[in-house]
């Protein structure tokens, strides 16, 4: 009986996510983010930005290049710490603004994040940002076909 419970969560916290690719620079970015989560805005102009939004406004959001159109970049130059961002490969920035979460990964030229984060939604924000994968544009035959892409 506690075989079959364990395998019934397993489906149901399937079904509550959904995996994302982002490329950029030869790489690809997988990370697994909430199913409600939606993307809504695709940019390059300085870089590239993809969004994902929640329905209570809350933002998810990878960027290549740059950390200074981000949904976060304001805030981090409000920080001055900006000049930190360009010496640092891996630097991580967090907050929080009128009583919900931020933050902000560099890891060399990516930044990924999240902003307007209730509290009762930060841990699994969090885990889609520590769900992230890095790999090579030849690894791409193994990732599912159901993946959004970027």
């Amino acid at each position: 009986m506690r075989f079959l419970i364990l395998i019934g969560l397993m489906i149901l916290s399937s079904c509550k996510s959904q995996k994302i690719i982002f490329n950029f620079d030869n790489k690809l970015a997988v990370l697994t983010i909430p199913q409600k989560v939606t993307k809504v805005n695709y940019s390059s102009e300085e870089g590239k930005v993809a969004y994902y939004r929640d329905a209570d406004s809350s933002i998810l959001y990878l960027s290549f290049m740059s950390n200074l159109h981000s949904p976060n970049g304001m805030f981090i130059l409000s920080q001055n710490t900006i000049a930190i961002t360009a010496i640092l490969p891996d630097t991580v920035f967090e907050g929080i603004n009128q009583g919900k979460y931020w933050k902000e990964i560099k890891r060399g030229r990516l930044f990924y994040g999240y902003t307007n984060v209730p509290p009762f939604e930060k841990r699994s924000y969090d885990d889609a940002l520590n769900s992230l994968r890095l790999k090579s544009q030849a690894s791409r035959k193994g990732l599912d076909s159901d993946s959004q892409r970027n």
